[in-house]
């Protein structure tokens, strides 16, 4: 009796290490980390990218960059806020390389929030050498109690990008 229960115990711990394999291995193989943003929710973000808190603006956030590409999360709203209303931040947005578009509505952290983005195409002279960099970037808007978050996708290169590396996992995981 004591034999086939320890038999049936064996099998059965079989079979959950058998269907946890397949689980460990997805979790493992994710290339995304989740982050914690003070005040904020946890996002998540290449596990390779290096995180920069940002030092030297009265408003609190974070960036995760590659190099080329960007997420960021910044807290705004407050009457001293570079950004004191989302209608003064879709202005100066405007004012500073164009209209965003508005392209619907995402989920972030349970809240449905307005999503917008641009492309901008820049010339820069260095050294004599002209270049152009390409710029997309998207954003997603969360209101909160005394102001608002701006979660920002931003990836620049010198050659256009139809869709950038990262942008359809940036908006699966910042829901």
């Amino acid at each position: 009796m004591a034999r086939a229960r320890l038999l049936a115990l064996t099998r059965l711990a079989a079979v959950v290490l058998l269907a946890a394999l397949p689980l460990a291995a997805a979790q493992a193989k994710s290339p995304w980390r989740k982050e914690a943003v003070k005040g904020l929710f946890s996002v998540s973000v290449p596990k390779d990218w290096v995180r920069r808190e940002f030092q030297y603006v009265s408003e609190p956030g974070t960036a995760f960059t590659d190099g080329l590409s960007r997420i960021s999360a910044e807290l705004h709203g407050q009457k001293s806020s570079r950004y004191p209303s989302i209608a003064e931040f879709l202005r100066q947005m405007e004012n500073l390389g164009g209209a965003l578009k508005k392209t619907g509505t995402v989920k972030v952290a349970g809240q449905d929030c307005p999503r917008f983005q641009r492309r901008r195409e820049m010339r820069h002279n260095e050294e004599g050498r002209a270049f152009w960099e390409y710029t997309y970037e998207e954003y997603a808007l969360r209101k909160v109690q005394g102001g608002f978050w701006i979660l920002e996708f931003s990836h620049a290169s010198p050659m256009y990008d139809a869709k950038p590396d990262g942008l359809d996992a940036w908006a699966d995981e910042i829901c």
